[in-house]
């Protein structure tokens, strides 16, 4: 999918009618993505873009009041002050305006529709522990397993806490092992034992298997949101 550019607003001819055309044309091929539930990079790219938009409407509403002002009177019945703008925002920061104003309600939009698919995904999964979880889990597996399928999709883990001055910070990394087939032979908890064999770095490792109702696009779904239900399990 062709990516509209976190500059998109300032690049090229700054028109409204065109810059209209390019952000419609992004809301519908983001459309067409979570129709086949696909949610990233799309619904990423929306919350950043969203972001984007707000704290550059915010920054326009903050220079209006910056402008120089006449003092007219004072309103008695409202109690309050009147002031008259001496200086008016020129034809660019006009359309630049017009544009973000334009451009959030549709963002938002196909965000909301983003926000359900993702939603709805997460209800079609199921996380939980392989076995006993040891009580550091900070480092372990990751089985990951469709409905009717017999691919077992193995990751490593390692979650870390990167502490700042206001607020810890919770990451969670995954390293791609192998994929093994999940047979009668080699259950879910066989293949934790051949994994405990084989990376003998961790003698008692937690792992944690997603079981997914139905069949979603690996990367670009079920691996984004398995990551975050992971994250819950690890952190609480």
């Amino acid at each position: 999918m062709e990516n509209l550019s976190n500059n998109w607003i300032f690049e090229g001819h700054i028109d409204f009618e065109y810059k209209k055309y390019l952000l419609l044309a992004y809301v519908q091929r983001c459309k067409e993505q979570f129709g086949k539930t696909i949610l990233y990079p799309p619904l990423g790219e929306l919350v950043q873009h969203y972001r984007n938009l707000a704290e550059l409407k915010e920054s326009f509403v903050n220079l209006n009041e910056a402008f120089p002002k006449e003092f007219l009177g004072f309103d008695f019945n409202k109690l309050q002050l009147l002031y008259e703008q001496k200086q008016s925002h020129d034809q660019v920061i006009s359309t630049i305006t017009e544009i973000v104003d334009f451009a959030l309600p549709n963002i938002q939009e196909v965000l909301e529709e983003g926000r359900e698919m993702y939603e709805f995904v997460e209800t079609h999964l199921e996380i939980s522990p392989l076995g006993i979880i040891p009580v550091y889990n900070r480092e372990g597996y990751l089985l990951i397993n469709e409905d009717k399928s017999t691919d077992v999709h193995i990751y490593g883990y390692q979650h870390s806490i990167i502490s700042t001055s206001s607020d810890n910070m919770h990451s969670l990394q995954l390293n791609y092992l192998k994929k093994e087939t999940r047979s009668i032979s080699n259950s879910f908890e066989n293949i934790k034992l051949n994994l405990i064999r084989t990376f003998t770095n961790l003698p008692q490792p937690a792992a944690y298997l997603c079981f997914s109702k139905m069949s979603f696009p690996l990367f670009e779904t079920l691996l984004p949101v398995t990551k975050r239900l992971l994250m819950k399990q690890v952190v609480c």
